[in-house]
């Protein structure tokens, strides 16, 4: 299970990772590494995160470099460590996380979705979430801000 937020009170970014056992899985480990800063790496974790809420893999010419630095994030101050196979499902060069997407929880999301770097990061990979817009909305005709605002509004929009 995966919480990603934003500690409001202690004013930190963190991602909390529950990891159960093969052979038991009532018995679980609960692992969070927390920043002060909001990092492009914790941007990229969100990014897979709302991925994996809405079944998309992504595709993209840095997501190598992008999944390297985010298990590099984990592992800085993690007391489990991360690779990127245990991390990850490629499908073809299509990646995912390796995880149910009802495993993945947001706190804080508003504050979270608000965050410019982390839109940034999202917004890479418009192409993954084009078919949220439907197919009425790629016809219709409207500024390149406006259908990237639809966009993340459907984003978040989780069922």
């Amino acid at each position: 299970k995966i919480t990603i937020g934003y500690h409001e009170q202690r004013k930190q970014y963190f991602i909390k990772i529950v990891f159960a056992s093969s052979l038991d899985p009532s018995d679980t480990k609960e692992v969070e590494t927390v920043s002060a800063k909001l990092l492009q790496p914790f941007a990229n974790w969100m990014l897979f995160c709302v991925a994996k809420k809405h079944d998309v893999q992504l595709n993209h010419s840095d997501l190598s470099t992008i999944k390297f630095r985010m298990v590099e994030f984990w592992n800085k101050e993690a007391a489990i460590k991360l690779s990127q196979d245990l991390l990850f499902n490629n499908n073809k060069g299509l990646f995912d996380l390796n995880i149910d997407s009802s495993q993945v929880q947001f706190t804080q999301l508003d504050f979270l979705k608000s965050k410019f770097i982390i839109r940034d990061s999202i917004l890479k990979h418009k192409a993954s979430f084009n078919h949220l817009l439907g197919s009425d909305m790629s016809t219709k005709v409207f500024s390149k801000n406006m259908k990237e605002d639809q966009l993340i509004n459907l984003i978040y929009n989780f069922k």
